[in-house]
C-alpha cells in the first residue's frame, strides 16, 4: 500500500477492514471477563511474533499490534474485579502484560533504525521529547518521593508503567517515520474512528451489553471511541475522500453517546462543535461550501434548541442526561465566576471532586513552590487543605485508604493528574502542544485527537496514549506529505 490512494475511503478494502474491526471489537465484548477471549487474543499475539520475527516486517507488527490494543478492551470500561483477557490486558504478573512485552520487542527491532532527519522538526518528535521530559523528572521526584516521604508504591507504579509506555510507544513511531507508512497509518486510523461508534452501537442496542455506572447501564466502547467527534469534522471539512461508513459511523456515534455516553463525550463534542463554528464563522477555505451555507443557519437554531431541550430534559431518565446535566452546572458555575471567587458549591458531585481536586493540589503547592512548578513526581499525593471534599461523600470516588489517611495519591482528570505529578510547568508543557496540534486541524481532523490527549485523558491508561499517539502520527501524513497550506 503505497500512501493513500484517490478512491481509498470507498474502497472495498475499506469496507473489509472496518469489518473486521468491528468483529474483533464484538467479539472482545462477547467474550469479556471469560477465558474464551483467550481463543482470540493468542492467535493475535503469535501473528504479531510472526509478523516480527518470521518475516522481520517491524511496520506491519506495530500496525497489527496497535490494531490489536484498539480493539480490546481495559479496565476502565470494565467492573474492576473483573479479569480481562483481551490482548492488551493479558498479565504475566503485577502490572506488566503481554502487550507491554511485545511493544518492548518491538522497540528493540526499532532501536536498530536511525531517528529519520525529517522527523526532528515533526510535532509527533516533540510530543516525545515532552514525555521523555516527564518521564525523567517523574520518575526522578517520585524515587525520592518513595525514599524519604512515605510514597505508596502502587500509586507510583501507575503513572510510571503509562509514561514508559507512551515512550517507548513514540519512539518507535519516530525510527518508522516515512510517507509510505504514514499513509497507511492514516488510512487505518479512519478505519478504527469508524469501526469504534458502530460495534458500540451493535453491542448495547442489539445485544444489550453494557455496564453498570451507579444505577444506569453505561456503553462499552473501547478507547477510540472517546476521539470519535473527529468524525465530525470529517464530515464538514473540505476532505477529499468521503465514504458511507463515515456517515453510518456518525450516526452510530450520536445515538450511543446521548443513550448511555459518559460525561466526557459530551465536552469532546462540544469542543469540536465549537471549533468548527470558529471556521464557520471566521475562516474560510476550511469548511465544505455546503455545509458553510447550512451551519451559518443551523448553529443558532442548535443553540436555541438545545437551550430548550435543557429546561425539559428529564434529567435521570438514561446516563447521558445525568452527564449533560453535570456539565452544564460546571459551565454555570464558571459563569457565575464573581471578584469573589469561583463559588461550586452548585456543582453536581462528579464536576465538583474533579475541581476540587485542582484547587487542592494548587492550594498544596503554596506551601511548597517545588512541587507547585514541578509536582510531586510519579506516587506524589495531595491533602484536603482546602476542605472542599468534606461537602461531598469521598466512597466511590477514592480507595478507602486515600480517605483515612487523608493522603489522595489520584485524581480523576488530566488537569489535576498533570498538577499532581508534573506540576505548573507539565501542565503548560501540555497546553502549548495541545494548541499546537489544533493549528494543524486545518490539514487534517485527526489533530483534533490532541485535545482528548492532553486535555481530558492524559495519564489515564495506556491504550490511550497508544490511540493518541497512532492517531497524531498519522496525522503528520497530511501535515507533512499532502497538505496546501491555507491561512488560519
Amino acid at each position: 500500500m503505497t500512501g493513500i490512494r484517490k478512491n481509498q475511503f470507498e474502497s472495498r478494502r475499506v469496507y473489509f477492514i472496518v469489518g473486521i474491526l468491528i468483529l474483533l471489537e464484538l467479539a472482545n465484548m462477547i467474550f469479556m471477563g471469560s477465558l474464551l477471549n483467550l481463543l482470540i487474543t493468542f492467535p493475535q499475539v503469535f501473528y504479531v511474533l510472526y509478523l516480527l520475527f518470521i518475516k522481520g516486517d517491524i511496520k506491519n507488527a506495530l500496525l497489527a499490534h496497535v490494531l490489536f490494543c484498539l480493539t480490546g478492551f481495559d479496565a476502565t470500561i470494565s467492573d474492576y474485579e473483573v479479569e480481562l483477557y483481551s490482548y492488551p490486558e493479558v498479565k504475566l504478573f503485577g502490572p506488566l502484560t503481554v502487550s507491554y512485552i511485545i511493544l518492548g520487542l518491538i522497540w528493540m527491532k526499532a532501536l536498530k533504525k536511525p531517528v529519520p532527519k525529517e522527523v526532528v522538526t515533526s510535532l509527533i518528535f516533540k510530543f516525545k521529547q515532552i514525555i521523555m521530559i516527564f518521564m525523567l523528572y517523574g520518575i526522578l521526584i517520585g524515587l525520592m518521593g518513595l525514599l524519604f516521604d512515605r510514597y505508596r508504591f502502587s500509586d507510583f507504579i501507575t503513572p510510571f508503567v503509562y509514561i514508559i509506555v507512551g515512550f517507548v510507544f513514540l519512539d518507535i513511531v519516530c525510527r518508522l517515520y516515512d510517507k509510505k507508512f504514514l499513509g497507511k497509518c492514516y488510512h487505518y486510523a479512519f478505519c478504527l474512528l469508524v469501526a469504534s461508534p458502530i460495534a458500540t452501537f451493535i453491542s448495547f442496542f442489539l445485544l444489550h451489553i453494557s455496564v453498570q455506572y451507579s444505577a444506569y447501564d453505561m456503553l462499552i466502547s473501547n478507547e477510540v471511541f472517546g476521539f470519535c467527534p473527529i468524525l465530525i469534522m470529517f464530515l464538514v471539512f473540505k476532505e477529499k475522500r468521503k465514504s458511507l461508513l463515515l456517515y453510518i459511523g456518525l450516526l452510530a456515534y450520536f445515538i450511543s453517546a446521548f443513550s448511555a455516553g459518559k460525561g466526557g463525550t459530551f465536552l469532546e463534542i462540544a469542543v469540536c462543535i465549537s471549533i468548527i463554528a470558529y471556521f464557520v464563522y471566521f475562516k474560510q477555505g476550511i469548511v465544505r461550501p455546503l455545509f458553510k451555507k447550512l451551519l451559518l443557519i443551523v448553529f443558532p437554531v442548535t443553540i436555541i434548541g438545545f437551550i430548550s431541550y435543557l429546561q425539559i430534559m428529564d434529567v435521570g431518565s438514561n446516563l447521558a442526561t445525568v452527564k449533560i446535566s453535570e456539565l452544564v452546572s460546571l459551565f454555570q458555575a464558571f459563569g457565575t465566576l464573581s471578584s469573589s471567587g469561583l463559588d461550586i458549591s452548585g456543582i453536581a458531585e462528579s464536576p465538583y471532586v474533579r475541581i476540587a481536586e485542582a484547587l487542592n493540589i494548587l492550594d498544596n503547592g503554596l506551601h511548597n513552590v517545588f512541587g507547585l512548578l514541578f509536582g510531586y513526581g510519579y506516587g506524589g499525593y495531595y491533602t484536603d487543605s482546602t476542605h472542599l471534599f468534606e461537602a461531598v461523600p469521598l466512597t466511590g470516588a477514592f480507595p478507602q485508604e486515600y480517605i483515612n489517611t487523608g493522603r489522595y495519591g489520584a485524581a480523576h482528570s488530566s488537569v489535576p493528574t498533570l498538577l499532581l505529578y508534573n506540576g505548573v510547568v507539565g501542565l503548560t508543557l501540555t497546553t502549548l502542544m495541545c494548541f499546537r496540534y489544533l493549528k494543524k486541524i486545518k490539514y487534517t481532523p485527526l489533530a483534533f485527537a490532541a485535545f482528548n490527549m492532553f486535555f481530558h485523558s492524559f495519564y489515564f491508561n495506556t491504550s490511550i496514549i497508544i490511540c493518541a499517539a497512532f492517531i497524531l502520527f498519522s496525522a503528520e501524513y497530511k501535515f507533512i506529505y499532502e497538505t496546501t497550506p491555507k491561512e488560519i
